[in-house]
């Protein structure tokens, strides 16, 4: 009998270990990686700003900016036209000086539940990250999406109420800056990650 418990006791901790490190893989091989469970991210509590070029944020996001947590504000519309339906969504980070903001834009995404990967197969397609300035009306550097690596960037969309509008949505984007644009801003990083990304806001309808 006491055999038998010393061989458990030895290899308990190598079963624990396989499994640990089975899960850890698993979640490396994840093509579509995000840190913290959906159902940790979202909050009833909703926060209305206004942004430097006087947009109306109305919701709240976040992420993990290059491994720093930012706040992040969103704004969502859908366009309802005779024969389409066109949507954008776009996250604002203020940077603190009354001017300068960081926009990363998805492209005509669809608010239907689903993960849907993004990449620049064409210039500007699926979405980009970029600085303005002047309240929103110049563009500084701009970064399109990386499309050669493993883990993907994409939107992944929670939760759409078509009739109350609420959106719920993750995301993860790796962004690499232009040729032309290292040149004009050498000092500005080359590749900009935003990873394990929240948005929780209202979609607001306009018709036409």
């Amino acid at each position: 009998m006491k055999n038998i418990i010393n061989i458990l006791l030895i290899l308990f901790p190598v079963i624990i270990y396989s499994q640990t490190k089975g899960e850890n893989f698993s979640q490396r091989r994840n093509p579509y990686p995000l840190k913290t469970p959906d159902y940790l991210c979202f909050k009833n509590k909703f926060d209305t700003v206004t942004l430097y070029n006087d947009f109306i944020s109305v919701g709240y996001a976040n992420a993990l900016k290059d491994k720093r947590k930012v706040k992040l504000f969103p704004i969502a519309t859908s366009q309802i036209r005779t024969n389409e339906v066109y949507n954008s969504l776009y996250v604002y980070i203020l940077f603190g000086d009354g001017e300068t903001m960081g926009s990363l834009a998805f492209m005509r995404p669809s608010f239907e539940k689903g993960i849907y990967e993004l990449k620049n197969i064409n210039f500007m397609e699926n979405g980009y990250y970029s600085i303005i300035t002047q309240h929103g009306c110049s563009g500084r550097e701009v970064y399109r999406i990386t499309v050669k690596e493993f883990s993907k960037s994409f939107l992944k969309i929670i939760s759409y109420n078509e009739e109350t509008g609420e959106l719920k949505a993750r995301f993860r984007v790796h962004y690499q800056m232009d040729e032309a644009e290292k040149i004009t801003y050498p000092d500005s990083p080359s590749k900009v990650l935003f990873e394990d990304g929240v948005i929780h806001t209202y979609v607001e309808k306009i018709y036409e």
